[in-house]
């Protein structure tokens, strides 16, 4: 029987799919199957799914009409009867030895991740974690929850460690927990609660902080690059659902769920400069947000201290509500990314 499973969920991504399945193939550690999904894609993926299981016994193309990335996950994780699990979304790429690397560190383990490469046209920036070895499964799951003290020397780290894809899960605590991924549709991102409701049944998890995934950010067909317009309700919506896992814990659980919240300002801020009706609309939606209870909690217990200098002056002109202030920043961080891809 094959050790793992390699649930690759693909939609539109026919420019990087070969690149992808190739990599798969490329794996120095060979006794794996693929379930390659296709979820109604419009281009010529289904197409390059199909060839790669016609000359490649390990491959598995299934099609299904749309339904979005969680739901194509968990239509592989129904599928997976192997001891391991493992996600990659279909524009990114592996390292040869990723899958060898990630089980010689599975002993006694219940995942193991590794850091990545963040991918962008001409460069690539290495996504380091700065913990690597074993940790207890909880020291996980807290920092997947939120930054706390001197890790707020790096908000962009606030997100680093939460993806499905990097990881290598076993199967039976998924199934055991009759764990599944919930509806972007319902949250906005999947992957954090995910790994909270995972970690919350796992003992032990192994961190190699060497990066063999290949996050590509330099594909515009990407939700991440797509103005979202419920994504604010979607994120109450998560942190209801993160909420209990901070509860009848330690005090830095509740620490660092609302370090998230305050951190999101971010991804909203940079949301927001998408929105396509335009700065008034931008503006509105700034304030109603820095006007929130939950918002302003978070604001007033942050340690600023820890920040750097340009987020400090940031995440103050949240807390002072300055909603120009904020804006201001938000393009200026928005230019920078742009620049890099």
């Amino acid at each position: 029987m094959e050790a793992i499973t390699v649930i690759v969920a693909c939609y539109n991504v026919e420019a990087f799919l070969e690149e992808c399945l190739q990599s798969i193939v490329n794996q120095s550690f060979t006794n794996f199957k693929v379930l390659a999904i296709n979820d109604g894609a419009t281009d010529a993926t289904p197409k390059i799914i199909d060839q790669f299981a016609a000359k490649d016994a390990r491959f598995q193309a299934i099609h299904q009409s749309n339904k979005g990335l969680s739901e194509t996950r968990n239509v592989g994780i129904a599928e997976v009867g192997t001891p391991w699990v493992t996600f990659i979304d279909g524009d990114d790429y592996l390292a040869p030895d990723y899958l060898q690397q990630l089980l010689l560190n599975a002993n006694h383990h219940d995942v193991v991740l590794c850091s990545y490469n963040r991918v962008y046209k001409t460069t690539q920036l290495p996504r380091k974690f700065g913990m690597s070895g074993s940790w207890e499964a909880s020291q996980l799951q807290r920092r997947i929850i939120g930054l706390i003290n001197e890790e707020l020397r790096d908000p962009s780290q606030a997100d680093s460690m939460v993806t499905a894809w990097g990881k290598l899960y076993r199967t039976e605590i998924i199934t055991e927990h009759q764990l599944q991924f919930t509806s972007t549709k319902l949250i906005g991102t999947e992957d954090a609660l995910f790994n909270i409701q995972y970690l919350e049944q796992a003992k032990s998890v192994f961190i190699l902080d060497e990066p063999l995934y290949q996050y590509r950010k330099y594909n515009l067909h990407s939700l991440t690059n797509t103005y979202k317009a419920h994504l604010k309700m979607q994120w109450s919506t998560l942190y209801e659902k993160i909420r209990p896992y901070t509860q009848n814990k330690d005090q830095i659980f509740e620490t660092a769920f609302y370090n998230r919240v305050a951190l999101s300002l971010i991804g909203l801020g940079l949301n927001e400069q998408l929105n396509p009706n335009g700065f008034t609309a931008r503006y509105a939606a700034i304030k109603a947000l820095l006007n929130e209870p939950l918002y302003r909690k978070a604001y007033a217990d942050l340690k600023y201290s820890f920040l750097p200098l340009h987020w400090k002056v940031f995440f103050i002109l949240a807390k002072w509500r300055c909603v120009i202030g904020v804006l201001l920043m938000l393009t200026a961080i928005q230019n920078i990314l742009k620049k890099n891809q």
